[in-house]
C-alpha cells in the first residue's frame, strides 16, 4: 500500500504519511493539520502527526533564531505537559530540499496515562514557519526511531517547486 500524499495550496509543504493514515485538513485556514494511524498500537494510543504553519511576521528566518525561540518555549512546554522531559534540542536538517531547523525529541504523559514520545522539526522558509510534531506511544520507540525521520526528510517544501 502507499503512503498518503496531503499537498494544498495554503501549505508550504506537501506531508507524505504512512499507509492507511488519516489527513484532516480542516483546520488549514487556521495553519493546522492532523495526520492520525487509523489503528491505535501499544496502549491504545494513535501515533499522529501534526503540522502548524504560522506567518513569521517580524520574526527573523535564520537558524540561530529558531533555536533561540524554541529553547524559549521549552518552560512553557514543561508546564503544561505532564512529566515533560527535554532529551534532544538542536540543529536539525528536515525536508526535500533540506531547510535548516531545530529538532525537538521529549517523552511526556498524555491526560490518559500513557507515557508517549514527541519527535519536532521546526522550520522557517517563505515567511512562515512550520513545525511538525509525530507523537507515538513510549513503548513504540523502536519503530518509530527511524520511521519519525524519514516522514521528517519527506516532507517537500512547495515553494522549492
Amino acid at each position: 500500500m502507499t503512503e498518503t500524499h496531503f499537498a494544498d495550496p495554503r501549505a508550504v509543504y506537501t506531508l507524505t504519511a504512512p499507509p492507511n493514515w488519516d489527513v484532516d485538513a480542516s483546520g488549514l485556514d487556521d495553519g493546522l493539520l492532523i495526520a492520525t494511524s487509523r489503528e491505535p498500537w501499544t496502549a491504545g494510543f494513535h501515533p499522529n502527526i501534526v503540522i502548524t504553519q504560522v506567518d513569521l511576521g517580524e520574526h527573523p528566518e535564520t537558524p540561530d533564531a529558531t533555536l533561540a525561540d524554541q529553547r524559549g518555549a521549552e518552560p512553557l512546554l514543561a508546564r503544561t505537559l505532564a512529566d515533560y522531559r527535554l532529551l534532544h534540542l538542536d540543529r536539525e536538517r528536515v525536508g526535500a530540499p533540506p531547510v535548516q531547523g531545530v529538532m525537538r525529541s521529549a517523552s511526556y504523559t498524555n491526560d490518559d496515562g500513557t507515557p508517549v514520545m514527541l519527535h519536532q522539526w521546526v522550520a522557517r522558509t517563505a515567511g512562515k514557519e512550520v513545525a511538525m510534531t509525530i507523537t507515538f506511544a513510549t513503548p513504540d520507540m523502536p519503530h518509530w526511531a527511524s520511521g519519525s525521520w524519514v516522514i521528517a526528510e519527506l516532507l517537500e517544501w512547495q515553494t522549492a517547486r
